[in-house]
């Protein structure tokens, strides 16, 4: 059994089964999907579609909400949300799923969404999409930070987190900054895996998968 995590897919359904036919994904792994499935990229409704896909074949996926998610749920009932929503990858949603409307994209779909967690705890590892908000007394209690914070590592304090290694996405790095950073993993106990797959950045515009148990990252190229 291995642990593998894979963060900001980003409506980029080629390059999630590319990067999965890379790691060959076993029904024997764990595979923690660290949330931002839809949005700017183009085939978000696809992503969807292979995640429930693939947890009705017997693989073991473990799914968190990303804010996009949340911004999806926020803007089936609010439409200042809606447009603010669109403004930031929601219309490339619409768009995959043929819908005009967010009311127009199939129940189902939001019934996945919102049984999304917010972080998953295991012996070693936290996983969660943005961070923790160390300012709060209880860090677990935040839900909007999990799914917004940046910039949260400067007051990463391990004691209050169990000792645990944090793998989290959100905050897109570049490739280097993703491999310098686990080459340190015992020491700083946080490692970011956006590698802004739904981006175009020098360095980025990958998708980016670790496989914590025998500690090899994977890249792959943006194709969608």
């Amino acid at each position: 059994m291995r642990i593998l995590a894979i963060s900001d897919i980003h409506g980029c359904f080629n390059t999630f089964k590319r990067l999965l036919k890379q790691v060959d994904l076993q029904k024997t792994d764990q595979l923690y999907l660290l949330g931002d499935y839809v949005d700017r990229g183009p085939h978000s409704k696809e992503v969807l579609d292979y995640i429930i896909y693939l947890q009705g074949q017997g693989y073991t996926l473990r799914c968190l909400r990303g804010n996009h998610e949340q911004m999806m749920l926020n803007a089936l009932v609010d439409e200042e949300k809606e447009r603010a929503w669109r403004m930031n990858g929601g219309t490339a949603t619409l768009t995959s799923f043929g819908a005009f409307m967010p009311k127009d994209i199939p129940a189902r779909y939001y019934k996945f969404i919102h049984s999304l967690e917010y972080f998953f705890e295991t012996e070693d590892y936290l996983f969660v999409h943005a961070g923790f908000n160390m300012r709060e007394e209880d860090p677990f209690e935040d839900k909007h930070a999990m799914i917004w914070i940046r910039k949260w590592e400067k007051l990463f304090d391990a004691d209050r987190l169990g000792h645990k290694t944090v793998v989290h996405g959100h905050t897109p790095q570049t490739t280097t900054e993703i491999k310098d950073r686990f080459e340190i993993l015992n020491q700083k106990s946080v490692l970011t895996i956006d590698n802004g797959c739904g981006y175009s950045f020098k360095g980025g515009g990958q998708l980016c998968a670790v496989d914590l148990t025998n500690e090899q990252l994977y890249f792959e190229p943006n194709i969608d």
